[in-house]
């Protein structure tokens, strides 16, 4: 098994099964619960660090904002939970919890509490939890046939900015300066909190982040928890020619690498959305539309496939 996301299939088995009720928030692919209270509904999300390389505290925290924001949350605390090897060193610690909360006050979100165990780990392992509110709960269950797809944010956007990191030595040997360094900017970019508040002006139907295992990993998720098939069409997702040239050079697809800073929106109109998403230039477009069969198909000019449950995210062969 690869590092990652448990496997979907594995997960209904283990999880899904032995649970008395299902909700929303339990189903493969939805990134984030939302409970309805009195007057407000509270939403959250959680991700865990499995592998660490410079800057992953800000990176996992912005890919947790961003599950929250596909339903249409607001993220108000941020909560904490690592455990650490018995004999980890404490300075070690002291740098990744600082890390933590630098990214935090960059986000403006306050980290309402951190929880540090010891003990049964080789590595840290680090649990992040993002608490917020929404006005409005968007909902699987009323995504139907024929609704448009809108991608926003380009594909592979995470990974290219991680994998840049990493091995910058190795990219300034092949590509230009300039080149490099805009592949390294990419890492402002990584946020879909405009996209989303700006989709939720249009009223979707759902939205879904994009992360692990790339636009193909979450369409396949898109598809699980909203029981509905789809027709993709590859030559219309947007992506950045750094990416393309970053995934040629390091020997992986750029649509199953790490996607944090794009998501899919279901809608009814999906030009309109597209218009207004690039009035506030963010990179968007119809990908495709939602269909009644269960059938998962991309098509790439004349070629037509059926889409593959996520193996594992690409950028997990270089962590």
């Amino acid at each position: 098994m690869s590092t990652g996301k448990y496997p979907e299939i594995s997960y209904r088995r283990a999880v899904l099964k032995k649970m008395s009720r299902v909700s929303e928030g339990l189903k493969p692919g939805v990134s984030a619960a939302a409970i309805s209270l009195e007057d407000i509904t509270v939403v959250m999300s959680s991700n865990c660090i499995l592998k660490w390389f410079e800057g992953c505290e800000a990176f996992c925290l912005q890919k947790t904002i961003n599950a929250l924001a596909e339903k249409g949350g607001i993220p108000k605390a941020v909560q904490l939970e690592l455990n650490v090897p018995e004999k980890y060193d404490e300075k070690k610690l002291g740098v990744k919890i600082r890390a933590f909360d630098e990214a935090a006050k960059e986000k403006q979100i306050p980290i309402a509490q951190i929880r540090v165990y010891k003990g049964m780990v080789e590595d840290v392992i680090a649990h992040v939890t993002v608490v917020g509110a929404s006005d409005k709960t968007l909902l699987s269950e009323n995504v139907r046939a024929g609704m448009d797809i809108v991608m926003a944010g380009a594909a592979g956007i995470g990974g290219t900015a991680v994998l840049s990191s990493i091995f910058r030595q190795r990219l300034m040997k092949k590509f230009p300066q300039v080149f490099v360094r805009e592949c390294l900017q990419l890492s402002t970019l990584l946020s879909v909190e405009e996209a989303a508040q700006t989709a939720l002006e249009e009223n979707p139907v759902y939205m879904h982040s994009v992360s692990d295992s790339g636009v193909f990993g979450a369409l396949w998720e898109l598809g699980s928890c909203c029981n509905k098939g789809f027709s993709v069409d590859l030559k219309q997702f947007p992506v950045w020619q750094h990416t393309i040239e970053a995934a040629e050079f390091f020997g992986v697809n750029p649509y199953l690498l790490e996607g944090t800073g794009s998501i899919l929106i279901v809608c009814e109109n999906g030009r309109r959305l597209e218009e207004k998403l690039r009035e506030k230039n963010v990179f968007a477009s119809v990908i495709g539309q939602i269909t009644a069969n269960n059938d998962r198909i991309v098509t790439n000019g004349d070629e037509t496939r059926y889409l593959e449950p996520p193996k594992g995210d690409e950028l997990y062969k270089f962590l």
